[in-house]
């Protein structure tokens, strides 16, 4: 269950807490299981195909964990986001295929798999540009407290519906590992929470959040990966999520 996304102008208090409190989004068409469209917005809030990994953060130690994976970071950053991955995992071509989500599709996305190239994980990231003017924080918040108390109450079979088109897909069992939790990083303002369940690859375990800017703009931000993957780096992995800022 994500807020929707809002409109690319102003934001009235009622249409901030209408689009974050009672709206889900639904993923109703998508290619290839969880494969996505590769877009990421350029500095003038315009979209281009290809995102920016910038390297510059790499030999960071900021991401700790016994694989040497973790040790090595990239960025992969927007106009307005970004979060940190290990430098050898691999950034998807998607360009060709087509992900339609909530009847749009989005301003921006980015699926990312570690260096083996094959399924242990999936960085699937979302943006939805926002409005031209800032949003008012205190209503924001409010807005996005209303929507998590709306995820908390989420059944097992809810968040299998809303997991099952993303990361690897969960096709049954889904329940928490880590209950929907608020999150506010600058001026990000949002909510994470852990889960698991079996998959079209195996069992999975994942973190997910999902944020507004000042702007209104909506992020979203999964890492998901294999159940043994996951037990041997669930350090680094949710250090991932951890790593995601406003700029």
């Amino acid at each position: 269950m994500d807020p929707q996304t809002p409109p690319k102008t102003g934001m009235s208090t009622g249409v901030i807490l209408g689009i974050v409190g009672g709206a889900t989004l639904l993923v109703v068409a998508i290619l290839i299981g969880v494969l996505v469209a590769l877009i990421a917005t350029n500095e003038g809030g315009k979209t281009t195909r290809g995102g920016t990994n910038d390297t510059s953060l790499r030999g960071s130690t900021d991401v700790e964990n016994d694989d040497s994976d973790f040790n090595d970071l990239a960025t992969y950053k927007t106009s307005s986001f970004l979060f940190r991955y290990p430098s050898a995992w691999k950034e998807k071509d998607l360009s060709n295929q087509t992900t339609i989500i909530g009847g749009t599709v989005p301003d921006g996305q980015a699926v990312i798999t570690s260096s083996s190239g094959d399924s242990d994980v999936i960085i699937e990231y979302t943006y939805n540009k926002g409005s031209e003017t800032k949003v008012d924080k205190d209503k924001a918040r409010s807005a996005m407290k209303t929507a998590l108390e709306s995820q908390r109450a989420t059944t097992s079979a809810q968040l299998q519906y809303y997991r099952e088109s993303s990361g690897h897909g969960c096709a049954q069992d889904a329940q928490y590992t880590s209950q929907p939790v608020y999150m506010e990083k600058g001026d990000l303002i949002g909510y994470v929470y852990g889960y698991k369940c079996l998959s079209y690859y195996g069992p999975v375990e994942g973190v997910y959040g999902v944020w507004y800017d000042a702007h209104g703009a909506q992020h979203r931000l999964l890492v998901s990966s294999l159940e043994e993957y996951w037990s041997e780096n669930e350090t680094g992995l949710q250090a991932i999520l951890n790593s995601a800022q406003a700029l």
